[in-house]
This record gives structure tokens, C-alpha cells and sequence, in this order.
């Protein structure tokens, strides 16, 4: 395990703020703070208006944080487009000099930027583009299931409903009932939270049906139980 900050400046909420949410409530990771300056000097629970996250501060900024000792920066919202904004950029160049590994879901791969990726390699840390897909790509075969599995796909009809929370309750529920139970990830934050899985938004989308299905091939042949997280939904206008 490894201690993470978050970084979610002035969007620490529940809907631009989900990914790092997330991570919060179902993370393997400890979290000992969250960077927002316009909600600093609370605590994550206070910031939320909920009961979640208690004791963990909010603070201004990436050196206020290194005060608690994180070990990775994970970038906790996805701006629109997926883009880097540039204010960010000291916040991260200064947690690389700092040693901590990155963990970004951006579209825009921290990895293949020349300053970030040059400083990442001078101080011998990790950039973890969670959004980078598989090299290979792989069509649907139409394989069958491992019989006496059972693959659950959670579907809703907007993107931000729920469909990943549902996956990871029911997964955990069904552990907690002692079944044979997985959590498949097919957004950036659950993979951040599972530590696998697939980004099928960056997937070509030939693809998409072969590789998802190679990945639920996969967890049917060790778990009795697969909740697949559901992306996006028929009536969304993206």
C-alpha cells in the first residue's frame, strides 16, 4: 500500500470530483490528503457534506501536502476534455522532485509530455496514465462463459449515475456473503480502484466488444461472480 494525495483543485465535489470520491470511499490506498484551496482547512468529510473521508485534511497546495507524507499524486478530476490545465503543472512537476509517482486518468498522457516525462525519469519516479490502452487489440470471439459463472454488466442511462458504485457494492456484498466475487473496471476510476482493467474509451471501438470480453473470459475463469462496471449510456448525447 502507498499513501496518496489527491489532487482536485476547485472541483473536490461529487460530480466533476467523482474520480477522486472514489478513490476515497473504495481505494485500496490510504489517503492522507486532498488538495483543493477553495475548500482548504476543512476536512474531507466537512468539504463533502457527507460521512466520508473524516480526518482527512483538504489543503491548499502540493508542499502543504507533502507535509503528510504521500507517496503517489493522483489527479482526482478529469476537467472537460481531458486536457492538463496548466496551472496544475508546478503542482505535479513539484510532487515528481518531491519522489512521488503519478496516477492521471486524463486523456492527455502525463507519460508522453517531454518536461513531465524528463523530470519523471531525473528523479526515477512513475507516471501511470491510467487512460493509456493495450497495445494489442482483439475482436470478439463469442466465447462462452465458464459454466457456473456469472457476469453481471451494470448499465445506466446517463454517464455519472452510479454504474461503477453499484459494481463495487454488489462485488462487495457479495464477498461479504463469502462468494467467489470480482470487480471488472472499465473507466479510469475503477481501475484506479481495482488496480486493472480497461479504459474503453480509448479503446478503438472495433475493439471494444473483443477486449472487454477477453478481460470478462478472464475473471469467469477464476470468480463465480463478475460485476462489469457499464460505460456511458444510448441516450447521452456524448
Amino acid at each position: 500500500m502507498r499513501r496518496i494525495a489527491i489532487l482536485a483543485e476547485g472541483a473536490f465535489e461529487w460530480h466533476y470530483g467523482k474520480t477522486a470520491t472514489g478513490v476515497i470511499r473504495y481505494g485500496k490506498d490510504p489517503v492522507v490528503a486532498v488538495i483543493d484551496s477553495t475548500k482548504a482547512g476543512q476536512d474531507v468529510s466537512h468539504a463533502l457534506g457527507a460521512m466520508l473521508g473524516e480526518g482527512i485534511p483538504v489543503v491548499h497546495d502540493i508542499n502543504e501536502a507533502l507535509g503528510y507524507q504521500p507517496e503517489a499524486l493522483l489527479i482526482g478530476i478529469a476537467p472537460m476534455g481531458g486536457a492538463l490545465p496548466e496551472a496544475w503543472r508546478w503542482q505535479i512537476l513539484t510532487a515528481i522532485e518531491a519522489g512521488l509517482d503519478i496516477i492521471s486518468g486524463l486523456h492527455v498522457f502525463l507519460a508522453d509530455d517531454p518536461e513531465l516525462h524528463a523530470a519523471a525519469g531525473k528523479r526515477g519516479v512513475t507516471i501511470w496514465d491510467v487512460r493509456r490502452p493495450p497495445a494489442k487489440n482483439r475482436v470478439a470471439q463469442f466465447t462462452p462463459h465458464r459454466p457456473g459463472s456469472h457476469t453481471v454488466l451494470i448499465v445506466g442511462s446517463d454517464c455519472a449515475v452510479g454504474k461503477m458504485t453499484v459494481a463495487l457494492e454488489l462485488d462487495r456484498e457479495a464477498r461479504e456473503r463469502g462468494l467467489s466475487s470480482v470487480f471488472a473496471a472499465t473507466g479510469q476510476t475503477g481501475i484506479m480502484i481495482s488496480g486493472n482493467g480497461l479504459p474503453v474509451d480509448r479503446i478503438i471501438s472495433d475493439f471494444v466488444a473483443g477486449m472487454v470480453e477477453e478481460m470478462v473470459l478472464d475473471f469467469t475463469g477464476q470468480y463465480d461472480w463478475v460485476f462489469v462496471e457499464g460505460q456511458g449510456a444510448l441516450n447521452h448525447p456524448g
